[in-house]
C-alpha cells in the first residue's frame, strides 16, 4: 500500500485538483454533495463529466449523450483489450479493472507491468487508491461550492488548458513515434 500510495501521488494531485473544479461547478449549476459523489463513484470519466456539464439543461437526447460520451471515451475499450490477459480470470475484481480504466490509470498498469506486478490484486489496489483520489474531490468540491462562496469565473478554463497540454503530449509523443519506426527501417 505504501508503494502504491507514494507512486500515485502525481495522479492525487491531478484527481484532487480537477475533481475540486467538477464539484465545484456541478454545485454551481444547483448538484447537491450526494450527487456529485454518486457521479464520481459510478462515472470515473472525467471528461465525460465535465461534458456532461456543459450540456446540462440542454435538449440534447439521452441518445446524443451518450454517443457523444461514448466517443469521448472510446479509447478506454482499446486500453482494456491490452490488459484483459493481465486480470485474470473473469471476477468482480477484473470487472471493476475494466470500468476503472482511466488514462491514469492506464500509465500507472504500465508502470506496475514494467515491474512485473500488474497482476489482479495489486492492480485493483491501484485503481481504487486512484479512484478513491477522484471521487473524494469531486464530493469536497460540491461540498464547498455548496458551502462557501467560490468565484468560478476562469475555473471551467482548467479543463480546457488540461486538454490542450494533453492534446500536445500526445503529439508530441506521435512525433516520437513516428520518427521511431522511421529509424527503426533505416
Amino acid at each position: 500500500w505504501r508503494e502504491i500510495l507514494v507512486n500515485s501521488i502525481p495522479i492525487a494531485i491531478g484527481y484532487l485538483f480537477l475533481g475540486l473544479t467538477f464539484g465545484i461547478l456541478f454545485a454551481s449549476k444547483g448538484g447537491d454533495t450526494a450527487t456529485s459523489f454518486f457521479i464520481g463513484l459510478t462515472t470515473f470519466a472525467g471528461a465525460a463529466q465535465f461534458l456532461a456539464l456543459q450540456l446540462l439543461g440542454t435538449q440534447m437526447s439521452f441518445w446524443g449523450f451518450f454517443i457523444t460520451v461514448f466517443a469521448l471515451n472510446f479509447r478506454h475499450i482499446f486500453y482494456g483489450i491490452t490488459a484483459l490477459h493481465d486480470f485474470g480470470k473473469w471476477s468482480l475484481q477484473k470487472c471493476y479493472l475494466i470500468a476503472a480504466f482511466t488514462d491514469e490509470n492506464f500509465g500507472m498498469y504500465q508502470f506496475y507491468k514494467g515491474k512485473g506486478k500488474a497482476n489482479t490484486e495489486n492492480l485493483v489496489r491501484v485503481f481504487f487508491v486512484n479512484h478513491f483520489y477522484w471521487v473524494f474531490g469531486c464530493t469536497l468540491g460540491s461540498f464547498l461550492g455548496q458551502n462557501m462562496v467560490i468565484n468560478i469565473k476562469g475555473l471551467d478554463f482548467a479543463l480546457t488548458g488540461l486538454f490542450v497540454i494533453l492534446f500536445w503530449e500526445n503529439l508530441k509523443s506521435l512525433h516520437l513515434l513516428r520518427r521511431g519506426v522511421k529509424n527503426a527501417h533505416t
